[in-house]
């Protein structure tokens, strides 16, 4: 019996552990990957466990596929007894480590294989030792045992049995397993026997011959091999891709121009689409092109062997295993053209910097010098100088510039590479990149050309106890581990050095001038690039350093505190809080979760005597001075007479800068020889410096001469006449801060002479747009009049903001605006603005309009209970933006979400979503332009994960803790509202719950009833239903406990009270008489479209549907009934139209369902069920993801509805 023989034998047999050790595998992650990892076909799992057999090492691989029993039997390689016994974390482990690329396919296969629903998996290996011998065996779902046997083996078995999908106790071949072998094993490079038939014989061959070629050439370098041949026609330019053995896709390329080459190619590094069904155009498949380039030459030219156009300095040309073996050996080539290097100085230099950099010099062909970077991989750094000139042997002959030693304040983070396209792109969507020279052609493609269209760049960040920019971010580009330029940037982020190599262009390319601009280089471009796209490993790395300050003493001014101060510029706001005694302040808050409370707290700034300022202690200033912070930087003297040096900040310019972006340009005033704005009669109105002095009994700050020594006449035109150039100042101004000044004071003006009674001097002024709305628009004192003395004027959290930033505002002055140029929006409340708050709170009432706790850290800053500021919450998390959502400790009166836009400063409020549900919470956008029905749809997913959690939390809830029956009472509400009381064909009356969560929550026990045992919300609502029809008496309802909880009564009462008998879904299952599929097939469409709506396909979670007939390409129409039934839907997206927006999804019309719909729409109802169920998987997968149970609930209304008497044709 020889070796595959005995295994065989082996995997037939019972089989028993020696040792074992049972444990539950994490099949959460398992089943997770696996919805992920979803195969174009489920019998394709087969071609994964070959795959595996194939990289393990199988000299030969036996398959047995019989009835409901999987069998795959090998010799040769093996497992270890440690991958084997943590065979499913492999699922996670990296595509690009070949060394346990055979495990991650066994248990891709075996996961893949779990869809069959085995009754046992059992898997042997072994290296012929009792010690090296392993045995798995997996139970049901989740069970696996993993120990010894009690034999040793040499060789490798995997058995399924009970599969689904075929008759236990038969010899019927499994088809389907069969098919993919056929069609896609043909070129494995060991025999492969199924069945005991050998499918493509017994030859073992790893270069497959090719026929119908005029010549073709073998190859085989370990992880590539195969063979390329020159074709006849251009439908022989074919590459048949595989890895490990088994045919990938057929990929009809022209990677050589001109030639018709095609072939069988097997590279196991090759990326894999998720569905494992074709191969991923990205920088794999360009290496595998680049490797195959000297075989395409050799075919060309005639050529006795394969070499690349590359070539040492007076020597041979380079074939693909001398190259591989130069860039194994070194660290750095250096690459430079071969037309140009011919000899004389330009090879000299090119010599010369191959000894400074110690690094062999390549000369490459037009054609080869990609291929270097490809053939060598990421560990060989490639330099590619100009040796035109001495430019660029003078740079590299300079010392290696060595990044920032330690100590630091968080270790180095080192980032991806990234390609020059990807940098392009960052530089056009921005606007960035300059106009390209002549005129009219492409910017981008001459940064790529420039940059070089290979080149990729890897940024490291160091963070410095003493940066070399202690302003700011500074970029280090180097070449070579030589400093190109070191590169300020005004940046948030402090204190950091983003160290960026860029290797592949020349020194010089990247100090060069773009053409037409005076001081844009190059190496500029790329800095603002990286550094975009370096934002996450930034904002991590600033979290990290603000951590480390949280835990040690720090002083303000240092590179710890300036770290803290630009992640509070970044990540913080102004919100409007009442306090415990009624009154509304601003407050500083945290947007961003991962940064610790305490930063608030750190030391910031000084002030001019020598004080250390924390945010807190900025809030206190604030209030001293009615909601404007002061400061004096060195570079501009300060006329500081008379002023309070411990309400003026100390700052240097990035200080200011990073204050500016924390509270706002409406709230700073920098401290300079202070302006004088308006004169008369001795008095002077100067730069605003409220609270820094004493000020005289007027209705303006005024300084020079006392006012009281004027005669009240006198004083009364004074006073009129500073209001009057005040006022012209702030409509034309010439520049924005000297209109900001004028309205303060103007402001200031408003809350003296408002608050001591009417003057007609004052009107005018009530007409001023001295305030800004949420939306934008300015609005007077008028405008807020009714506010004022009513409810309250309401304002936003955010950025002090205020009129000035709109530019001269000369036709407004002195206009009501109660008759503008076009409509002017609702008035939705006032923009953030703490001076304007004052004023305001003097003439009436402000009221904050998120005037609740949004993190914990809130909750404990303000000294009242509770200290937290969510009774359940949630982290949600999309591709434009992130946040929390949660159950207020305490109800508030208007729910809401804020809605931070980061990049464009600004915050707005979200209700709809969550009002009814009294959910709060923030998110935090992390792309640009985000639609508002995005964000909605976000938050109402999100609504729903946080009452999947409160119902995952409500057992471990005391029973008569408090917030138990808040979330209780929340969470029935919750379900309440898509639950419908649907009346049926005979007259009773059903509960229709349309959300499978909603049904967990109503199937809770939680009524006390006088019976003893507690009673769900469904009994109580379904017997109101048979009760409101007369089909239960009164006598044989449930009666609740005394003991009730007052809230759970009120929320039944509310249930009951709020129900309305509905008759059945409004789209019918018939469709009209006068539909005529035939000649109206977009009534058809709309039938559908409805049909899905009605049955709750995507339950707000989409835009209104749309359906479209399209048709499939040819491939698709010769399918045929091989087809999958998902492949009707040819697509699905959101599209805009004259209605608004509407989610699309185009039906295939060759797909034979939608054309049996087509055909007969009123009676096949297989058909319809089946264009349904494929409409409602499409709508899951590019929308959001959804449970098991959503899923059945789903097709379980399709069922209900097909089945319904009265909707029957």
């Amino acid at each position: 019996m020889n070796g595959v023989e005995e295994v065989i034998a082996r995997s037939r047999q019972p089989g028993t552990f020696v040792e074992r050790r049972t444990f539950s595998v994490a099949r959460d992650r398992a089943i997770a990957k696996l919805r992920k990892f979803a195969l174009a076909s489920p019998y394709d799992y087969i071609l994964e466990l070959i795959q595996a057999a194939v990289a393990n090492g199988a000299h030969y691989v036996d398959l047995e596929l019989r009835g409901s029993r999987m069998g795959l039997t090998y010799v040769g390689g093996g497992f270890a007894p440690n991958e084997l016994g943590q065979l499913f974390d492999f699922l996670f482990a990296s595509r690009e480590d070949l060394e346990t690329a055979d495990v991650r396919q066994l248990a891709l296969g075996l996961n893949a294989l779990f869809q069959f629903e085995p009754d046992e998996v059992v898997l042997e290996s072994g290296d012929g030792t009792a010690k090296g011998t392993t045995r798995v065996r997996i139970t049901g779902a989740d069970t696996v045992e993993v120990g010894r046997p009690e034999a040793p083996l040499r060789g490798t078995y995997v058995v399924a049995r009970g599969l689904s999908g075929g008759l236990p106790g038969t010899s019927v071949p499994r088809r389907g397993e069969l098919a993919a072998i056929e069609s896609r094993c043909l070129a494995a490079p060991v025999p492969i026997v199924v069945n005991s038939e050998p499918l493509f014989g017994y030859a073992k061959a790893r270069t497959p011959k090719l026929f119908g070629y005029r010549q073709w050439v073998p190859f085989d370098e370990g992880d590539l091999y195969g063979a390329v041949g020159l074709g006849w026609t251009a439908d022989d330019r074919v590459f048949h891709l595989l890895t490990w053995g088994v045919l990938i896709e057929s990929v009809r390329a022209e990677p050589f121009p001109g030639l018709r080459l095609g072939g069988i190619v097997c590279f196991d590094r090759l990326h894999k689409t998720v569905d494992h069904a074709a191969i991923v155009r990205d920088e794999r498949l360009d290496e595998m092109f680049a490797r195959l380039r000297p075989y395409a030459q050799m075919l060309r030219d005639g050529r006795a062997a394969a070499t690349y156009d590359l070539r040492l300095p007076d020597g041979p040309p380079l074939g693909p295993r001398e190259l591989r073996e130069i860039a194994r050996r070194v660290r750095t080539l250096v690459v430079v053209p071969a037309s140009t290097c011919a000899g004389g100085p330009p090879l000299e230099r090119a010599r010369q910097i191959g000894r400074a950099l110690d690094a062999p010099v390549l000369l490459a062909g037009p054609a080869d010098a990609d291929a270097v970077r490809l053939v060598a991989g990421p560990g060989t750094r490639v330099v590619e100088p100009c040796v035109g000139d001495d430019t660029d042997l003078t740079f590299y002959r300079q010392p290696p510039a060595e990044p920032p030693a330690p100590p630091w304040l968080v270790a180095p983070v080192r980032g991806e590479p990234l390609d020059a396209k990807r940098l392009a792109d960052v530089l056009q969507a921005d606007g960035v990149l300059p106009p390209a020279q002549p005129a009219g052609a492409d910017a981008r493609d001459q940064f790529l050309r420039e940059l070089g269209g290979r080149c990729e760049v890897r940024a490291t960040l160091f963070v410095p106890e003493r940066p070399p920019h202690p302003g700011g971010l500074a970029v280090e580009l180097v070449s070579a581990d030589r400093r190109v330029a070191l590169l300020p940037i005004e940046s948030r982020f402090t204190g950091g050095l983003l160290r960026v190599e860029v290797e592949s262009a020349s020194p010089r390319a990247l100090l060069r001038v773009w053409p037409g601009t005076t001081d844009t280089t190059l190496g500029a471009l790329v800095a603002y690039a990286v550094v975009r796209l370096s934002t996450p490993a930034l904002e991590a790395a600033e979290r990290r350093v603000v951590a480390g300050l949280e835990r040690s003493a720090t002083a303000a001014g240092t590179t710890g505190s300036r770290a803290a101060l630009g992640a509070l510029a970044r990540a913080g706001l102004l919100r409007l809080r009442t306090d415990a005694d009624g009154f509304v302040a601003p407050r500083f808050s945290l947007f961003d979760p991962q940064l610790p409370a305490a930063l608030l707290d750190l030391p910031l700034v000084r002030t001019l005597d020598g004080r250390e300022c924390s945010a807190r202690d900025l809030e206190e200033i604030l209030e001293a001075t009615g909601g404007v912070l002061y400061g004096v930087v060195p570079e501009v003297p300060a006329d500081l007479r008379g002023l309070d040096r411990s309400r003026i900040l100390d700052l240097d310019p990035q200080q200011e800068r990073l204050l500016l972006a924390l509270v706002g340009e409406a709230s700073y005033v920098r401290v300079d020889a202070r302006d004088v704005l308006a004169e008369s009669a001795g008095l002077r109105v100067r730069d605003f410096a409220l609270g820094l002095r004493a000020w005289p009994d007027f209705p303006l700050l005024v300084e020079g001469a006392d006012p009281a020594a004027l005669p009240p006449e006198r004083r009364r035109l004074v006073e009129h006449e500073l209001v009057r150039r005040l006022q012209r100042l702030f409509a034309a101004g010439p520049t924005e801060e000297l209109r900001r000044q004028a309205a303060r004071h103007l402001l200031w003006y408003l809350r003296r002479r408002r608050s001591a009674g009417p003057d007609e001097g004052v009107v005018e002024v009530d007409r001023l747009p001295l305030f800004l709305d949420v939306d934008g628009v300015p609005r007077s004192l008028d405008d807020l009049r009714d506010l004022l003395a009513g409810p309250g004027v309401p304002m936003h959290d955010g950025w002090s903001t205020d009129p000035a930033d709109l530019g001269p505002l000369a036709d407004a002055v002195g206009r009501p605006l109660g008759a503008p140029e076009g409509p002017r929006p609702p008035f939705r409340g006032l923009a953030m603005n703490p001076f304007a708050r004052h004023v305001l709170s003097r003439l009436g009432r402000v009221t904050p309009v998120l005037d609740f706790d949004l993190t914990d850290a809130e909750a404990r800053a303000d000294g009242r209970p509770p200290e937290t500021a969510y009774v359940v919450r949630v982290d949600i998390a999309a591709d434009f933006a992130t946040g929390t959502l949660g159950l207020p400790v305490a109800e508030v009166a208007e729910p809401a979400v804020a809605v931070v836009d980061e990049q464009r400063r600004l915050l707005g409020v979200l209700r709809e979503a969550v009002r009814e549900d009294g959910v709060v919470g923030a998110l935090r956008l992390t792309a640009g332009d985000v639609p508002a029905e995005r964000i909605a749809g976000l938050a109402r997913h999100g609504v729903a994960l946080l009452f999947a959690e409160v119902l995952r939390r409500l057992p471990g809830m005391a029973a008569d803790d408090p917030q138990r029956l808040r979330c209780l009472r929340a969470a029935l509400r919750w379900a309440d509202r898509r639950t419908l009381f649907v009346a049926r064909p005979d007259g009773s009356v059903a509960l229709d719950i349309r959300d499978p969560l909603a049904e967990r929550i109503l199937d809770l026990p939680v009524f006390p009833t006088s019976g003893g045992l507690p009673a769900t919300a469904r009994r109580l609502l379904g017997e109101h239903a048979a009760a409101c029809v007369g089909m239960l008496p009164d006598s044989a309802r449930t009666r609740l406990d005394p003991s009730t909880p007052a809230p759970l009564r009120a929320w039944l009462d509310e249930a009951c009270a709020a129900a309305r008998v509905v008759r059945p879904a409004a789209a019918r299952l018939v469709p009209p008489p006068e539909l005529d599929p035939t000649s109206n097939p977009r009534r058809l469409a709309g039938w559908i479209a409805d049909l899905l709506a009605s049955l709750g396909a995507v339950e707000g979670r989409s835009h209104p549907l749309v359906v479209e007939f399209g048709r499939g390409g040819e491939d698709r129409w010769n399918a045929g009934r091989d087809r999958r039934f998902d492949e009707l839907v040819l697509g699905c997206l959101p599209v805009a139209t004259r209605e608004g927006p509407r989610q699309l999804l185009v039906l295939d019309s060759s797909h034979r369902f939608v054309r049996r719909l087509l055909a007969d729409p009123r009676g096949d109802r297989e058909a319809l069920a089946w264009v349904l169920l494929a409409c409602f998987g499409r709508l899951n997968e590019v929308l959001a993801a959804v449970s098991d149970e959503d899923e059945l609930a789903f097709q379980q209304r399709v069922l209900d509805l097909l089945e319904t008497p009265a909707q029957m044709p």
